[in-house]
């Protein structure tokens, strides 16, 4: 499993290692990884965040040079309202469990080739041919 660390780059309104929970609960948070390659801003309510901290989010991701310069990190709101719908805990912790089985057995048969991780840039790093080879289907032509 590739585990990738993320890093919090800011925390709001006004949030730091000395504000209490009490005082001014956390309403958002910018997050991105060592690279930053990736960026996620996450919200306690997409709406207050909208009415009240997306112009400030946006200029402080500017600043910090993100927002517009690159494809792969610049924001884009990705709705998830309460009209989505969601796995279970049941469903996930079933699809989890499959999927181990399914990974044990190719193992155990010696058919066990790396299946792509889901995240095309990090398998792309990994390894650029066959990743390419995957996503056009022209593997052994």
């Amino acid at each position: 499993m590739l585990v990738i660390p993320v890093y919090i780059i800011a925390a709001g309104p006004a949030f730091d290692n000395e504000t209490r929970k009490a005082d001014e609960p956390l309403q958002y948070m910018v997050v991105t990884d060592a690279n930053r390659l990736s960026l996620m801003v996450y919200s306690r309510d997409p709406h207050i965040f909208f009415q009240k901290y997306n112009k400030d989010v946006l200029e402080f991701m500017e600043k910090k040079g993100f927002g517009g310069r690159v494809f792969w990190n610049s924001p884009r709101p990705i709705y998830q309202g309460p009209d989505c719908e969601w796995p279970s805990e049941k469903e996930v912790f079933a699809r989890r469990v499959l999927k181990n089985q399914e990974l044990a057995e190719r193992s155990k048969n010696g058919t066990a080739e790396p299946t792509m991780s889901g995240m095309p840039l990090a398998d792309m790093l990994r390894d650029p041919k066959k990743t390419l080879e995957r996503l056009v289907g022209t593997q052994g032509h």
